[in-house]
């Protein structure tokens, strides 16, 4: 028997939660810093893949009003048809991260609030993948959880 992965696990939360989420969430973004950091790397309207994009508030929301194209993955339907509904003119596709194989490459990927969902072997699985989607000296940015500390590096 497969046993479920966390995220898999957390998958029917967030679906049926979707709307209450998006409403709960705090848009003042706090995580401003960090992001002015990521897109001072970048030029306008750089392509971003946002890995984990929800409904598209508040991360995607900062990068598109900072002239970055955006494309999302979420694997939950309901969070991006929210996204979908807000930005339109942006990409936005279900699936799951674990399994992420795009045609395209990116300038940069973001994975924000969403890659803890992950078991430290999905996790191993899934950096390979990121890297995978990134053009040559693509910026990448996710955030991991707080119990091993920040680290700072290349892929």
């Amino acid at each position: 028997m497969k046993s479920l992965s966390k995220s898999h696990i957390n998958k029917p939360v967030y679906e049926s939660n979707a709307k209450e989420f998006d409403e709960q969430r705090s848009k003042e973004l706090f995580e401003r810093t960090w992001l002015d950091k990521f897109t001072s790397l970048l030029e306008k309207n750089s392509n971003i893949l946002d890995v984990g994009c929800g409904s598209g508030e508040p991360i995607a929301k900062y990068l598109i009003e900072s002239g970055m194209k955006i494309v999302g993955v979420d694997y939950s339907k309901a969070m991006i048809e929210l996204a979908k509904k807000r930005y339109p003119e942006h990409h936005w596709i279900i699936g799951d991260m674990c399994e992420l194989v795009l045609s395209d490459k990116f300038d940069a990927l973001i994975s924000w609030n969403a890659f803890f969902h992950l078991t430290q072997e999905e996790q191993r699985k899934v950096i390979p993948l990121f890297a995978k989607s990134l053009k040559p000296n693509g910026i990448l940015m996710l955030t991991i959880g707080h119990e091993e500390g920040e680290v700072y590096g290349t892929v």
